[in-house]
């Protein structure tokens, strides 16, 4: 009985033994040196583990990429995830923590510049760390994350589908669709902020200014409102000034006045003094008068027999009220 039970004995041992070295490995079932995956140059300068990297080679655990002279790289997780980098990217501890065949669970730290990035099948998950303490979890379909290493401010964008953001002990916190949110160095995740851009807009931005922190920021153009026009303009008739009084309202906008003025019976010269609005009618005719109104007062207005001077006195008035 002693006899059979040691060889009994030393089996069991061997498979404790086998399993403690699993735990030990942290849950990685990759084989030690083998491919997880590819990484491509697609223009200038890509580095593969401080090497140059002139076409495609395979990615194994642990691996680093860099980015940089306005280069663009790829890395293809038997695509299942993939990744585009832009130039300042700096990527390290690329691991797979998944079986051949079973759903994709890879990690890595992004160090500084971003990515834009595909998880196409679903299930598994993609989780991406960052120096500031942020942590981003990706389940599908289209997203970026940037981290800016100057400000510490990482961005994690979500284009279509799910992922989740933590930090600063905050628990993962959804980032919806078309939005969103930043983590400050040693904070927690910010309000989810709408895209002003979509994908391709963002990737094109990230190479014309070989970089995808500076493809962030957006300065949004406000189109100026177009001046109103009244189109039902007061009439004067110089020498009777009718009417005495003209009210506008322009809003608080600058606004654009047409007067008809009628000179009856000679030639004179209507002015706005204060507003530096001068126009000579010829007798027994019309004349439109147009002015921008940007500014609210009582101005007074009239004719004249002058009309090389300025500052001369007003021979007929009334009052032009702008509120």
């Amino acid at each position: 009985m002693n006899r059979l039970s040691k060889p009994l004995f030393s089996v069991a041992a061997l498979l404790a033994l086998a399993a403690l070295a699993c735990l030990s490995n942290g849950g990685e079932t990759q084989p030690p040196g083998a491919a997880i995956g590819k990484v491509s140059l697609v223009d200038d300068q890509v580095e593969h583990n401080n090497n140059p990297l002139s076409g495609i080679e395979d990615l194994k655990g642990n691996d680093s990429i860099k980015v940089f002279d306005a280069g663009e790289g790829m890395l293809d997780f038997g695509s299942d995830l993939i990744l585009r980098m832009f130039n300042t990217t700096s990527l390290g501890g690329i691991t797979v923590a998944s079986d051949p065949g079973s759903p994709l669970d890879v990690r890595m730290t992004l160090e500084s510049g971003g990515f834009t990035g595909d998880k196409v099948k679903p299930g598994g998950q993609a989780v991406f760390t960052t120096p500031n303490g942020a942590k981003i979890t990706v389940y599908g379909t289209s997203f970026f994350v940037v981290h800016d290493p100057e400000t510490g401010v990482t961005t994690a964008g979500n284009f279509k589908g799910r992922m989740e953001i933590e930090a600063g002990g905050s628990g993962p916190v959804p980032i919806p669709e078309n939005h969103s949110r930043r983590v400050e160095p040693g904070g927690q995740p910010g309000p989810e902020t709408r895209l002003p851009f979509d994908r391709g807009v963002f990737e094109r931005r990230a190479r014309e200014l070989a970089s995808p922190v500076d493809a962030l920021v957006v300065v949004e153009i406000i189109e100026p409102e177009p001046i109103a026009v009244d189109t039902t303009p007061p009439s004067i008739e110089l020498l009777a000034i009718d009417p005495k009084v003209i009210a506008i309202d322009r809003d608080g906008r600058a606004i654009k006045v047409v007067v008809t003025v009628a000179a009856v019976g000679k030639e004179h010269n209507f002015s706005i003094p204060d507003l530096y609005v001068r126009r000579t009618v010829p007798a027994d005719q019309e004349s439109i008068v147009e002015f921008v109104a940007d500014r609210s007062g009582i101005f007074e207005y009239g004719c004249s027999r002058f009309p090389a001077l300025w500052m001369n006195p007003l021979e007929s008035r009334g009052k032009l009220a702008i509120k």
